[in-house]
């Protein structure tokens, strides 16, 4: 799902458990600014949107699957494989990453 992003993203991590994406570009500290991971745990997955938080109005147009998911402000849990919630997310993170272009930040 986040695969389809990386011609503006680096992977930070690539392991079963962690892929996590960041922008190329640096948080004031020098770190790399997330974007997105997807965790594997031991009965669920976890994909964290972090750059959500602090964009509500992307969060006020979520569908109510994608909501049912939602753990907090920008993380999503599914416990099983759901065709129509990846395709969703999908969506969201590109809504995501394309607002941050357009905020200059990716």
């Amino acid at each position: 799902m986040l695969e389809r992003h990386l011609h503006s993203l680096q992977v930070l991590f690539n392991t079963p458990e962690n892929y996590t994406l960041a922008s190329r570009r640096r948080e004031p500290q020098g770190l790399p600014q997330a974007f997105g991971a997807v965790l594997r745990r031991k009965s669920y997955v976890t994909v964290e949107l972090p750059p959500l938080a602090r964009l509500p109005e992307l969060t006020r147009a979520l569908p109510a699957e994608l909501k049912a998911c939602q753990q907090g402000k920008s993380s999503f849990t599914l416990t099983a494989p759901d065709a129509l919630v990846l395709a969703q997310l999908d969506q969201l993170a590109r809504a995501v990453l394309l607002r941050l272009r357009q905020d200059g930040q990716a």
